[in-house]
């Protein structure tokens, strides 16, 4: 946090308050403070840098963009998921403008807005959302990429949600069979999706297997 105040500092004095570095290190700030849990704070540099970027670029610019993708973490963090919905949705709205439908910004987007509604119970929205940044990221990346078990997890947990155990399983097995093939089987990514694989077996009843799944990880 000091190093990116220092970085700021300068950057403010060499450029002026109104310069997509400053706005930068602002990003900066808010993501360093985010992780610390100082949300309002968090929330504040995002969007200080969000205003310095829509004067710079306008409003349809990735830059505007990732600050708004920025500014509805923050609000999806602190449990305003109203605010956070529409921040998401806004980013989605420039990436799509910008780079078309099928990009991998448009898919973190959707993934984004997922997220949101699957929090806020809207289970129907939340799997489409989803769905939508999995089939992104199959036709730019391929099957077998991390990007894309990131999503069949998500797929997976909205679909436990939805008490279609059988399918959410299969989701998240897909995701696992990715990773260990991309990562190995010694990676965070696999660990979490032997996890996510046993709360599916242990909501099953299928306990013993649970067990095998809770222990890989």
């Amino acid at each position: 946090l000091a190093q990116h105040r220092q970085a700021l500092a300068i950057r403010e004095k060499v450029f002026g308050a109104e310069h997509p570095d400053v706005a930068r290190s602002h990003n900066n700030i808010g993501s360093v403070l985010q992780a610390q849990g100082n949300l309002p704070e968090a929330l504040i540099q995002h969007r200080q840098a969000l205003a310095i970027l829509e004067k710079v670029f306008g409003v349809e610019h990735p830059h505007v963009a990732r600050s708004c993708g920025n500014i509805g973490s923050v609000l999806e963090a602190q449990g305003n998921l109203p605010e956070a919905l529409a921040q998401h949705r806004q980013a989605l709205a420039i990436w799509e403008k910008v780079f078309g439908a099928e990009h991998p910004e448009v898919a973190l987007s959707h993934n984004n807005i997922g997220s949101v509604l699957q929090a806020q119970g809207n289970l129907p929205e939340a799997l489409t959302q989803h769905q939508q940044a999995l089939a992104i990221r199959e036709k730019v990346f391929g099957a077998e990429h991390p990007g894309v078990a990131k999503s069949h997890n998500n797929i997976g947990s909205v679909l436990r949600d939805q008490g279609n155990l059988p399918e959410a399983l299969l989701q998240h097995q897909q995701a696992l069979a990715i990773q260990e093939k991309v990562f190995g089987a010694e990676h965070p990514d696999v660990a979490t999706s032997h996890n996510n694989i046993g709360g599916v077996l242990q909501a099953q009843g299928n306990l013993p297997e649970a067990l095998t799944q809770y222990r890989q990880a």
